[in-house]
């Protein structure tokens, strides 16, 4: 059965998308089968795979019940994905008299959760069905921000989401960890948010992770290039060591806990 992580931060400009691709790749490199979720109508994930969204099965369809997962599956270069596509910014609207709306997406992915370790969702920064859905899907959350003030702001919100979903819907759901992206450890204001985060971190149940993500043009191109990070030239860039240091702790903190 995958495990089931939602990139998550009610505060665009984080990097859920860098996050989310780039991670779902480091566990690949790791041997674990992966499907990614592209659950933005903004669509970056599924432009950053190169996947198909003209004539094809998308997250709208499986979330409106015009199609499923496997039909929607793409398997890209960078690796499998379910994309999305614009239409998705009308899913409140097109559910919004079904009952059991909230719990789409957990139902519609339990068919394939068994093919696959990993399951990563990559989330929309508003509040919405979407970030509902994928948070009661979800086993964990990482929260990626950036080490700027306007991040930490948005903390608090995906807490209290947090919490409500928690209460009415998914109560094992658990914030794995923060994650601080574009950490350069040089920068004054850089070191002003790490000194606050572990604190914050422990207002929300959870905690600072010890990997944090260095920038680099690596992603940037590879974003460009539409390939993995993982592959080419930007294999060797300090972010992708970095997403395979990230990648390598949550297998290993999965194994012990099952051990």
């Amino acid at each position: 059965m995958a495990k089931i992580i939602a990139i998550a931060n009610q505060k665009g400009g984080t990097g859920k998308t860098t996050t989310s691709t780039c991670l779902a790749g480091a566990l690949q490199l790791l041997g674990k089968k992966v499907l990614l979720v592209d659950c933005d109508a903004q669509c970056n994930a599924t432009d950053t795979y190169g996947a198909q969204t003209k004539d094809v099965c998308t997250l709208f369809d499986v979330m409106t019940r015009q199609g499923t997962v496997e039909e929607g599956i793409q398997h890209c270069e960078a690796g499998d994905i379910l994309p999305s596509d614009n239409a998705l910014k009308d899913i409140d609207e097109q559910l919004v008299r079904d009952i059991g709306r909230n719990f789409r997406l957990q139902e519609e992915l339990e068919p394939v959760s068994k093919q696959y370790d990993y399951i990563v969702l990559d989330t929309p920064p508003q509040l919405g069905l979407m970030l509902v859905n994928a948070l009661i899907a979800a086993n964990s959350i990482i929260v990626p921000m950036t080490p700027n003030r306007y991040s930490i702001a948005g903390l608090s919100q995906l807490s209290k989401t947090v919490s409500d979903v928690r209460k009415y819907y998914n109560q094992t759901l658990k914030i794995e960890g923060l994650l601080l992206n574009e950490y350069k450890s040089r920068e004054n204001l850089s070191k002003e948010v790490v000194e606050q985060l572990p604190v914050i971190a422990q207002s929300m149940g959870t905690t600072l992770l010890d990997v944090k993500i260095r920038p680099s043009m690596g992603v940037r191109k590879a974003q460009a290039e539409r390939h993995s990070l993982f592959s080419g030239d930007t294999a060797k860039s300090t972010s992708a060591e970095d997403f395979k240091a990230l990648a390598k702790k949550i297998v290993e903190g999965d194994n012990n806990a099952t051990n």
